[in-house]
């Protein structure tokens, strides 16, 4: 299938960063790609949803919150981190001055704990206008939400295999916000299942939007370099879902299995709403993606006491 330029990662379209390789792009932010003032990319509202973007201010203290999985048998060396926020009535100059950054071992909601980064020290190393609008579905062109990208550098974080919590803040010049906007795309409503912190009750709840009342995800970039190599904990050596997001056919590509591959993709009320079991070590497996519903997906892999999961999205 050809890839539309809203199934093109943010990376892509956002200006270089001279680091290597994306690890993870949480995206996608933009759903009406050359739609704004000027020919700029646009992440609008649409179908029913209403939240611009949420709180995150270090003068609220206010933050925000997202998982991320690091494969079995994987160590991501992370340089640099990518996070994006407006302040309403700025200009294409970024007026972001602050992010704080911590990754924690379970969510914060659930006992999780801070391994990485902390909760207060400004770890901004540059911050610009990303090229992306966020607008309403029936003014495109305007221009009073430019989202900045704020890039911090992380040298030195090493993270073993497993699933984190990415947890950060943001502080600008203004006086509005800075918001973040959530994940966007067009038809989905459901994008994930983010989280935001309230300083008055000290508690973390879902990011939800609020007309809606459903769950959000939240974009950001992580660059560096993953070294990988099967061990005995591994279900197989490679391990991909592509496109994603999928709209037609959805691939499941392994490489080395050590056994037959049991396939499952639940929706996100834990419903099952595929399996199949492949008996090759190495296979693309194609599932026919384009009558099911839109939203986020767990495709959970399983050979014999070795499991997968892969988070995709199917717009």
């Amino acid at each position: 299938m050809k890839k539309t330029i809203t199934q093109i990662s943010l990376a892509i379209l956002l200006p270089a960063i001279s680091f290597a390789q994306v690890l993870i792009d949480n995206g996608p932010l933009i759903n009406s790609p050359g739609a704004g003032a000027g020919g700029a990319n646009v992440s609008n509202l649409h179908t029913g949803i209403t939240t611009f973007g949420f709180g995150h201010a270090v003068t609220t203290g206010f933050r925000v919150a997202d998982d991320f999985t690091i494969p079995a048998g994987a160590t991501w060396n992370v340089d640099s981190m990518v996070f994006f926020a407006y302040q309403t009535g700025s200009t294409t100059t970024s007026t972001m001055n602050h992010v704080n950054w911590s990754i924690w071992d379970n969510s914060p909601a659930a006992g999780g704990q801070i391994i990485a980064g902390d909760t207060t020290a400004n770890d901004l190393d540059g911050s610009y206008w990303s090229g992306i609008y966020r607008t309403t579905d029936v003014d495109l062109t305007n221009t009073q939400r430019p989202i900045m990208t704020n890039r911090i550098a992380t040298v030195g974080l090493s993270l073993g295999a497993g699933t984190y919590w990415l947890a950060w803040q943001t502080g600008g010049s203004l006086a509005s916000g800075p918001w973040v906007p959530p994940i966007t795309i067009t038809g989905v409503t459901n994008t994930g299942n983010a989280l935001q912190f309230n300083p008055t009750n000290g508690t973390w709840a879902d990011l939800v939007d609020g007309t809606l009342l459903e769950p959000q995800g939240l974009p950001f970039i992580m660059y560096g370099t993953a070294v990988t190599g099967i061990n005995e904990n591994q279900l197989a050596a490679g391990i991909s879902v592509s496109p994603n997001p999928a709209s037609e056919i959805m691939a499941v590509r392994v490489v080395s299995a050590t056994g037959p591959v049991s396939i499952e993709v639940m929706n996100v009320h834990g419903q099952l709403v595929y399996s199949a079991v492949e008996t090759r070590n190495t296979f693309a497996h194609n599932i026919n993606v384009s009558k099911w519903s839109k939203g986020v997906y767990m495709v959970n892999l399983t050979a014999g006491e070795k499991k997968e999961n892969r988070k995709v999205v199917v717009e």
